[in-house]
């Protein structure tokens, strides 16, 4: 069961990874030369920084589930860590974007910093990352021990295979 459940959530990590660059292709295929007028420099330097961290998040989760496909269980802490800054940062662009910033700056925020954050809201909104951290915590928390001299990831393979 447990190989499984490695196996099932590795292939959703990668699963989900397509679908948020998808849609930040979508998004970013819909702003194109729509871009908000008022855009300064900074604004466009605070783009690419939210951009690159956004799709850090989800290509470091697509790489962990690979790992957990692999049956590499050292890859369920990357992923708990994971979702938790997902849904960690949705809730603070929410808080810091739409509730502390003067509504004057809506065309900035929705039109450009919601564009960038786009890939991870996919994950946060469609409850994938609450239930990958609920099912990856409970995978680190019932972790079986591994011989000494053996990673726990080659243990986990070893008992598969004979299992």
């Amino acid at each position: 069961m447990r190989t499984w459940t490695l196996r099932i959530i590795g292939a959703l990590n990668i699963l989900f990874t397509v679908l948020a660059l998808l849609y930040l292709a979508g998004m970013l295929q819909m702003h194109w030369n729509r871009w908000p007028s008022s855009a300064t420099s900074s604004d466009w330097v605070i783009f690419v920084f939210l951009l690159a961290i956004s799709v850090y998040i989800v290509v470091h989760l697509a790489y962990c589930g690979i790992d957990l496909i692999k049956l590499d269980e050292s890859a369920l802490l990357p992923c708990l860590l994971l979702f938790a800054s997902e849904t960690l940062g949705v809730w603070l662009s929410v808080w810091v974007l739409w509730l502390m910033l003067p509504p004057s700056m809506g065309k900035i925020i929705f039109g450009l910093w919601e564009v960038a954050i786009s890939p991870v809201h996919v994950e946060v909104l469609s409850g994938y990352s609450t239930v990958g951290f609920v099912v990856s915590l409970t995978l680190l928390l019932t972790r079986r021990g591994a011989p000494k001299g053996v990673s726990e990831g080659k243990a986990l393979k070893e008992t598969a295979a004979s299992g």
